[in-house]
């Protein structure tokens, strides 16, 4: 299983902001250890399977190694371990396989996305879109939501077909 860490400016920004030493000319950065006890979402090292889940405009994702324990959070795309190095900061190509876009037009189907930029997204299915900046998101499936610069919005079908929009705080 590949692990990843998204940070901003180098530190967390999801419930804390911890320096990482980042990757250089190619090696990865040193080893980060955890040294008291490991729990989801209170203490240890996060790391993510899904990076566009955790993604913000200006963040960067990085690939990280992991050692020793690793437990699973409440969420079946976060984790939690001991032990982690970033191994490489992952180019605009490399986050696309990952459903983060910046520019071109993408397709998804069940699945969550962070788009930012000039990028176009086709939704379907029960896919989720986190949409910043110049974004685009054309939603193909009723059941598709769509967050964008902090509303969400989701459009679904009534009874006769004609679509409901609805958009409130996110």
């Amino acid at each position: 299983m590949r692990y990843y860490k998204v940070l901003k400016n180098g530190k967390s920004f999801h419930g804390g902001d911890m320096s990482w030493p980042l990757p250089v000319e190619g090696n990865p950065g040193e080893w980060v250890k955890h040294s008291g006890d490991i729990s989801p979402c209170r203490s240890g090292l996060h790391v993510t399977t899904e990076p566009a889940r955790w993604m913000d405009v200006g963040a960067d994702v990085f690939e990280v190694e992991v050692s020793g324990d690793i437990v699973p959070c409440d969420t079946a795309d976060k984790f939690v371990c001991r032990e982690l190095r970033l191994a490489k900061k992952l180019s605009e190509s490399e986050l696309i396989p990952l459903n983060v876009f910046s520019s071109g037009t993408h397709e998804i189907k069940n699945a969550y996305a962070f788009c930012y930029g000039s990028s176009k997204v086709n939704a379907y299915g029960s896919s989720t879109v986190y949409a910043r900046e110049s974004s685009c998101v054309t939603i193909k499936s009723k059941s598709v939501k769509v967050t964008c610069n902090g509303y969400s919005v989701s459009i679904d079908r009534s009874n006769d077909g004609k679509p409901v929009v609805t958009i409130g705080d996110g």
